[in-house]
């Protein structure tokens, strides 16, 4: 199934938006941005070119988007929970997500 009408619904995103980490709003300068991740995470997959990535890949596009996430990337607490969200299905109902060998 097509992810696209959920997340342009859940984003309020028009016919003609982008749907990637792009096009959310930048937070504040060094504040984490107020999204929930399930979100975040189904926006770095949706906007990557095979619509797939795998954790590491995840956790790379939300620092290449976010500021906060660069400047916590040693912080491994973020990064459990985006773990824990993943493996709680919240973002595998939509996408499926690569495992790294």
């Amino acid at each position: 199934p097509n992810p696209e009408p959920a997340l342009r619904e859940l984003l309020g995103f028009g016919p003609d938006d982008e749907i990637s980490l792009n096009s959310l709003r930048d937070p504040p300068n060094g504040e984490k941005p107020g999204y929930p991740y399930p979100t975040l995470i189904k926006l770095a997959i949706y906007g990557s070119p095979n619509k797939r990535l795998t954790l590491q890949e995840i956790y790379q596009a939300l620092m290449q988007r976010f500021e906060w996430f660069r400047n916590n990337s040693e912080d491994k607490a973020w990064q459990v929970r985006r773990s824990h969200v993943l493996s709680c299905g919240s973002c595998t109902d939509i996408f499926r997500v690569a495992r790294t060998p």
